[in-house]
């Protein structure tokens, strides 16, 4: 047995290192592989969630659906991670991206409010995904647009929760 053995010196193990770490070239290139294999977006979004270790929502029937089936916050408190961001950035996808506002808009499930409440709950969400979308500008425009897309929706249905308790108000006076 060397000395090196011995006395447990060695070389280091290297150091493991996360999927974001990988050039962009080959996030995109290892998309595109996934395309060109002819995976359906179903299978794709199974590997995202394996990839992020969440089980795909069993509720979620659309092929293009990644938005809430597995996509947890970043470590930066980003929203939707890495990964689901590769895919919406490497897509380009107005089908995917169409599923994903969806995805986005049912996952808030049922809404109650009271009567003259108007929109300040979607004005909230509104806030919160303008903050994801600064948060991911730089590094995933395609998926902040998106986000901002989603931002605008929900501040038109704040306008109109807004006009319709200003309404009701109008009528109970």
């Amino acid at each position: 047995m060397s000395f090196s053995k011995r006395h447990g010196y060695g070389r280091q193990a290297p150091e493991i290192c996360i999927r974001e770490d990988a050039p962009e070239q080959f996030r995109a290139a290892a998309f595109y592989a996934a395309r060109k294999a002819d995976l359906r977006p179903s299978e794709m979004r199974d590997a995202v969630c394996e990839v992020l270790h969440r089980r795909p929502d069993a509720e979620n029937w659309s092929d293009w659906n990644i938005s809430a089936s597995c996509s947890p916050h970043d470590d930066d408190g980003a929203w939707p991670h890495p990964a689901v961001r590769d895919v919406i950035e490497n897509a380009e996808s107005t089908e995917l991206e169409r599923a994903f506002e969806l995805g986005v808009y049912n996952g808030r499930g049922v809404v109650t409010r009271a009567w003259n409440e108007g929109g300040a709950q979607e004005t909230a969400l509104a806030d919160r995904y303008q903050s994801f979308a600064r948060t991911i500008a730089d590094r995933s425009p395609r998926t902040a647009t998106l986000l901002r897309r989603i931002a605008d929706g929900y501040r038109a249905e704040a306008r109109r929760r807004d006009e319709e308790a200003e309404l009701r108000e109008d009528r109970e006076r």
